[in-house]
């Protein structure tokens, strides 16, 4: 499960249609990569969403289910969707900082998924995403009667959201079962680097 995190107030229009671009660009980055996203959640100056591995969108498929779960794979795959939804975001925000007409169009960077001309406020120059990864169980469930929707729970999606609370920019935190796994050392893109322990809140 990784958890991402960004804070950005939107007070204006301009706000909005620059949120509206953030995000479907970082959605054409977790589709395009086989992952699933399932949550998306934006609450004052907080924006979060979360990424799921291709399993969690099938939990009735009692064939995908019992598959062996290939844990090395999603690590590395989800290690790099997460760097690569980081450096989505740092190049909107460079375009905030260096767009001179105010808007994202042409030239804009290619992730951007940007189309026509979007404005671009200043403020967004200092944006960047915060990203936390956990692995292990979770469940899946359809809430409610009216409007219902599926959410995923447990300790693995609490985890992912504290170590995405804890992740410093540029990088991803993720939990020991990930970090010191032996598929890391293995990729010559990826350097897995221990933080110790840390208290993080409800595991002590």
């Amino acid at each position: 499960v990784m958890f991402c995190m960004m804070e950005y107030e939107v007070l204006t229009v301009q706000d909005f249609d620059f949120v509206n671009t953030v995000f479907r660009a970082l959605d054409k980055a977790v589709e395009s990569s086989g992952m699933f996203k399932y949550q998306h959640v934006s609450s004052g100056t907080t924006h979060h969403f979360v990424v799921t591995c291709p399993r969690v969108s099938r939990p009735f498929d009692l064939q995908v289910q019992n598959q062996e779960y290939p844990g090395a794979i999603y690590y590395s795959d989800m290690l790099q969707l997460g760097f690569e939804l980081q450096h989505i975001v740092a190049e909107l925000s460079l375009a905030a900082s260096t767009n001179t007409h105010g808007s994202l169009g042409e030239g804009s960077p290619p992730s951007s998924a940007a189309s026509g001309q979007h404005s671009v406020p200043m403020r967004a120059k200092d944006l960047y995403l915060q990203v936390g990864l956990s692995a292990g169980e979770a469940a899946g469930v359809v809430l409610g009667k009216c409007r219902r929707f599926y959410c995923v729970y447990g300790d693995t999606v609490n985890t992912a959201a504290r170590m995405c609370k804890f992740s410093n920019r540029d990088s991803i935190r993720c939990s020991a079962q990930i970090g010191s796994h032996e598929s890391l050392a293995q990729h010559c893109n990826l350097v897995s680097v221990s933080q110790g322990l840390v208290n993080i809140k409800g595991k002590g």
